[in-house]
């Protein structure tokens, strides 16, 4: 005879979702992708101020335009386009997280070499590098989104894009304020460059952690042997 079986309580799908280490870590690696731009939205225009005091505040505006528009849109599409024709799919966790990991290097380097523009690479070196970090935060973007809702049980892909968006928004209301405060200590430049270089070493730290999750992930899907309620909707024989 069939026999149905009823759906699992959402705080047993929920946990079985934030207790999937490939969901964590990559929910991780987005979160401090989108904290550092919380935290750039609100600083930036002070930083280059001090970076480019040669410069009307409308050229500084029109060049901080140019990089939240310039950086995100071609690193989501490249991103896209490598996952597509290189990588086969962001199914396959493991490459594709691989270059989340390259991204979140590259983010670090363009951090780490702030210091530079201060130190006499002028305004345009100041302006090339943030472009650069936020095209390397925008481009695994589209692997993010997708493994997140790929690797979450099947019946609780919901949860787990709902996760992910409380995650996302706790961090770019959080990293401002701690950002900011570090900044009234340790001054403008400096502290914006620190700040900067600890979420890009973030970010860099949760891909690798994400690239181990995938190699040893596990759909964490219920079964009848661990649900008394039944796993999903369907029927079994």
């Amino acid at each position: 005879p069939l026999r149905a079986r009823r759906a699992r309580p959402w705080r047993e799908k929920l946990r079985a979702t934030a207790s999937t280490p490939l969901v964590v870590w990559t929910v991780g690696a987005g979160s401090c992708v989108c904290g550092t731009v919380g935290f750039l939205l609100y600083v930036i225009a002070q930083a280059a101020a001090r970076e480019a005091p040669g410069w009307t505040p409308a050229a500084r505006y029109a060049a901080i335009s140019v990089i939240f528009l310039g950086a995100p849109i071609p690193g989501n599409l490249a991103g896209a386009e490598y996952v597509t024709r290189v990588v086969g799919g962001y199914d396959k966790f493991v490459a594709a997280h691989r270059m989340t990991a390259a991204c979140a290097l590259g983010g670090v380097v363009c951090v780490a070499l702030l210091p530079l523009a201060t130190a006499g690479g002028g305004p345009w070196l100041f302006c090339a590098l943030c472009w650069g970090f936020l095209f390397c935060g925008a481009a695994p973007t589209p692997v993010i989104n997708g493994i997140v809702l790929a690797a979450a049980p099947s019946d609780a892909a919901v949860y787990a894009s709902g996760l992910q968006f409380a995650v996302q928004n706790a961090t770019k209301l959080v990293l401002p304020i701690v950002g900011g405060a570090f900044i009234d200590r340790a001054g403008l430049l400096r502290g914006f460059n620190l700040v900067l270089l600890a979420s890009a070493s973030g970010y860099f730290l949760c891909a690798l952690g994400a690239v181990r999750a995938a190699r040893t992930h596990v759909r964490r899907d219920a079964g009848w042997d661990d649900d008394p309620l039944g796993a999903c909707d369907s029927a079994v024989v």
